[in-house]
């Protein structure tokens, strides 16, 4: 047996009724120490000795773990356990160590492990016996002529409803542009952001949508014949997003396309950022009801239809 795999299951053993102080010096430990397959498997299995204590101790060891390496400041790293450990903790007490699942953990974070190979067969439908449309029915151009169709492709908008002209762009949080502290608001930084966005440390504000980019497409010619949002509208403050806070950047965001109907249906796809917590779109089969980003899909689901068929629709 592989010897991390034995080192696992003798702590996994002898896991009971340790204290927070002594997993958080343990995790940390073994974080730092963490520099190959083997003791990246280690880890996990720390991690995972850990949520079988239950999801409020991982989220307090994954907060205190966090501020005291100085990942990020303390309320990032509080926002962050608090959205991810309901995710972790489901996926820990899942994990076997020495799978393929912890074997493409520890290759994902930090190439500690030999990527995997994975077992999977995919099976394409047969080419289509008949020819190719090559024309629409309802094409009026004479033969040989060509004919244009003009349509434009969205993404990653990430329109931060906070952002703040004149507030810091060099602020201690992973996205700035937003008066955090004293220090961070206008008239009190050096590093002023501008009216229009443009740093990369900062998302941009609303303006730029409405006031830029989209007059400028409906002022197209020849006009849109539809228009491709493949989705990404929160920003990426993901340490304080919330379902209220990703409903209402829905709403901004997706308000601010309805000019474009005017000329042509918008078809939506959803993002990786587009629910909170982020990245979390879980399969049906999984139990934990509070892990379901249905309330998200529910709200895609009333906008894509909004944009693409029915424009008549009230607003929510």
């Amino acid at each position: 047996m592989n010897t991390a795999i034995i080192l696992v299951t003798l702590l996994t053993a002898l896991a009971v009724c340790q204290d927070h102080d002594y997993w958080v010096d343990r995790v940390w430990g073994e974080l730092q120490q963490a520099v190959t397959c083997a003791t990246c498997e280690i880890l996990l299995g720390t991690l995972k000795a850990v949520a079988h204590q239950g999801p409020d101790v991982l989220r307090a060891v994954l907060e205190e773990v966090c501020t005291q390496a100085k990942i990020a400041d303390a309320d990032v790293c509080q926002g962050t356990a608090a959205a991810q450990a309901p995710s972790v903790f489901y996926i820990l007490e899942q994990l076997q160590i020495g799978s393929v699942t912890s074997r493409l953990m520890c290759a994902s974070l930090g190439r500690l492990c030999p990527w995997p190979e994975i077992d999977f067969n995919l099976t394409l439908p047969p080419e289509p016996s008949s020819q190719p449309i090559t024309r629409s029915v309802n094409d009026n151009t004479r033969d040989g002529e060509n004919r244009t169709v003009r349509v434009v492709h969205l993404s990653d908008t990430h329109v931060d409803r906070f952002y703040t002209a004149g507030a810091s762009y060099a602020c201690s949080k992973p996205m700035c542009c937003r008066p955090y502290t004293a220090a961070d608001a206008p008239n009190s930084t050096l590093f002023p952001c501008g009216d229009w966005g443009g740093n990369p440390r900062c998302d941009p504000p609303i303006r730029l949508l409405t006031d830029s980019l989209l007059p400028v497409l409906q002022g197209l010619q020849p006009p849109l014949a539809f228009t491709l949002f493949t989705g990404d509208v929160v920003p990426h403050d993901f340490w304080l997003t919330s379902r209220a806070s990703v409903e209402a950047d829905y709403n901004t965001t997706y308000t601010a396309l309805q000019p474009l109907t005017r000329q042509g249906p918008v078809y939506l796809a959803i993002g990786n950022h587009d629910t909170s917590p982020i990245n979390i779109y879980p399969v049906s089969s999984t139990p934990s009801s509070n892990l379901t980003p249905q309330w998200a899909y529910d709200l895609f689901a009333y906008w894509s239809n909004r944009l693409s068929l029915q424009p008549s629709l009230p607003s929510p």
